[in-house]
């Protein structure tokens, strides 16, 4: 992942490659391979799944995802990806879920740019995902108080929580379930985000006044594991 401080992420395998080669004193950083960390709020570990298409026949993937985190933010109703889960509902690709190796190249190792471009340049696509991890919240809202809870109506990313409103308190009374900015409502009273879509979802959160929310939190891409100095009288290292 590093050599002599030096990114793959930011400078590219071929350059880390070059450093190897060339330099007598190496400070290597190096992650173990398919690692993922994850913060769980329910203890649970992290969940991995894979996902074969192919794009040979014009399809596209239909799939959104944020450049940079490779986190899915929505699955369309129709192309690859919409084909997939129908075929295979046990590896649903679903919105919260994250991207984390294309085809042989890990987000750790290779970065989220050449990710990226692997999933825009090459038809055969062979594509790890991180399940994201979900908790339930449970809340009875009184006429005329309000959630304190402000989200995304498009994704259901929520971008506010009031400590003073009625998700404000169950956070402080159930802080292992406690909702951040960054999680995705996912199911409100059972309906789920793929069948009902995010704006149903929205105005379920807005009328009822029993709900049970059930949100994902984003999952976090490996960091170095270990590191290892090396010294050589070489001029180059294979």
């Amino acid at each position: 992942m590093e050599v002599n401080g030096r990114r793959a992420a930011e400078r590219g395998a071929a350059a880390l490659s070059s450093e190897m080669k060339q330099e007598q004193m190496l400070r290597i950083g190096l992650a173990r391979e398919a690692a993922v960390a994850a913060f769980s709020p329910l203890g649970d570990g992290v969940e991995t799944y894979m996902v074969n298409v192919s794009k040979a026949g014009g399809q596209k993937l239909g799939l959104n995802f944020e450049i940079g985190s490779l986190e899915v933010g929505s699955v369309r109703g129709t192309g690859l990806i919409a084909n997939w889960n129908q075929a295979y509902p046990s590896c649903m690709v679903r919105p919260s879920d994250r991207i984390i190796e294309v085809n042989g190249r890990h987000m750790a190792t290779h970065g989220a740019d050449l990710l990226q471009s692997t999933i825009h340049q090459e038809q055969q696509l062979k594509i790890m995902f991180a399940r994201a991890q979900k908790y339930t919240v449970l809340i009875q809202r009184p006429t005329g108080q309000k959630l304190g809870l402000k989200f995304d109506p498009t994704t259901l990313k929520v971008s506010f929580v009031d400590n003073n409103g009625l998700v404000g308190n169950w956070n402080a009374q159930c802080m292992d379930r406690a909702v951040r900015v960054g999680d995705r409502i996912l199911e409100v009273n059972h309906k789920h985000v793929m069948d009902h879509g995010a704006e149903q979802l929205g105005e379920e959160m807005k009328k009822d006044t029993v709900l049970r929310i059930t949100l994902s939190r984003k999952v976090s891409g490996a960091e170095p594991k270990r590191q290892v100095t090396v010294t050589t009288s070489q001029p180059t290292l294979k």
